[in-house]
């Protein structure tokens, strides 16, 4: 099972009158695989066992629809369920017509990199490169994770044992037109987009007692205001981490985020 990667996905149901059936379609979102699929004819299947979905190369499967503008890829998955099948069995939100799961693949198979899973920036694979290495296993938050609070609050997942460590990355900087009107002041906009983030995980700290991390941008440490608020955050187990985001930015951090755990343990 090593091998294998997980990429959000969903299946999607339409109730086609003149059959009088329901027709499904597998919607895989992942711009890497889109794009790698891109003017090929490749065809597949979906798998299920053990209550989890498996996507294989097939000759005689489904012909699959990438379209990388959308960062999704479409493939017809009626055969697998039956004919008359009712959709609503199938749901899990009754309001619905879409369930949400999660796809399973070998990267070998499809030539892809374990790390393809990371797709919102490159700051975020740059960040899990480096604390995989470090041999902590990380997961991008995806937009159908059950935690959804852990979904408004990070964008990466370090697990710690049994424990979940929400990591949130802005590069947002200070402005430099705005500064005279206050943009980058306790109360301005520029601010209010880190600070914002923040709180998400502060709640989530207190709550759960455990350690959260924002990585934030360097030139932020300036402002008296932010030196303040990032001292204080530390008794709320929450941690700020200032970066230029220049080369190597991402060794010194998660070097930094490995330390702050070692010396919880």
């Amino acid at each position: 099972m090593d091998s294998i990667i997980t990429f959000p996905a969903a299946i999607n149901a339409n109730f086609n009158s003149n059959r009088r059936c329901y027709q499904y379609r597998l919607i895989v979102y992942n711009a890497k695989f889109s794009k790698s699929l891109f003017n090929k004819k490749e065809r597949a299947k979906l798998t299920q066992k053990d209550g989890k979905f498996y996507l294989t190369k097939d000759f005689y499967g489904n012909l699959l629809n990438p379209q990388p503008e959308h960062q999704t890829t479409f493939m017809s998955v009626s055969k697998i369920f039956s004919k008359d099948q009712n959709y609503s069995d199938l749901r899990k939100d009754k309001k619905s017509n879409t369930l949400k799961i999660k796809i399973n693949l070998n990267p070998y198979e499809w030539n892809l990199n374990k790390l393809d899973i990371f797709l919102e920036s490159k700051e975020e694979r740059d960040l899990a490169e480096k604390l995989i290495e470090l041999g902590y296993v990380v997961q991008p938050v995806t937009f159908n994770d059950k935690d959804k609070f852990i979904h408004a609050c990070a964008d990466l997942i370090l697990y710690d044992k049994t424990n979940k460590i929400p990591i949130e990355i802005t590069t947002t900087a200070p402005s430099k037109t705005e500064a005279l009107s206050g943009a980058n002041s306790p109360h301005g906009h520029q601010w209010n987009k880190v600070s914002g983030r923040i709180t998400p995980l502060v709640v989530y700290s207190l709550k759960n007692n455990l350690k959260s991390f924002m990585i934030a941008n360097k030139k932020w440490e300036k402002y008296p205001h932010v030196k303040y608020l990032i001292n204080d955050l530390i008794n709320m187990n929450c941690h700020v981490l200032l970066s230029d985001f220049a080369d190597n930015w991402s060794n010194e951090i998660a070097g930094k985020m490995n330390q702050l755990l070692i010396n919880e343990k």
